[in-house]
């Protein structure tokens, strides 16, 4: 059995949704009352960098998410969200 890894991601908001896809990729939602972030992590990297790892991308929103769905379209990812007003 492998052994557990746990990697702290340093975010500066609170991690609200996280989403493993196909085997390789964490979609890392995170919000504060000001704004959000989506961030794409690779796992491999996790494992192999650790705690020096860095998100692939990362996106800010000008508000905090309500809500999301994803959905994966062939190579593609499309992301609809809901962002409150502050």
């Amino acid at each position: 059995m492998p052994e557990a890894l746990s990697v702290p991601l340093h975010r500066p908001r609170s991690v609200t949704r996280v989403k493993f896809v196909q085997g390789q990729l964490l979609i890392v939602a995170s919000s504060d009352g000001h704004q959000s972030s989506l961030a794409l992590w690779s796992v491999p990297a996790l494992f192999q960098d650790g705690k020096n790892a860095t998100p692939l991308t990362e996106c800010y929103l000008p508000g905090p998410v309500y809500r999301g769905v994803l959905d994966l379209q062939d190579d593609s990812a499309v992301v609809a969200l809901e962002i409150r007003s502050r």
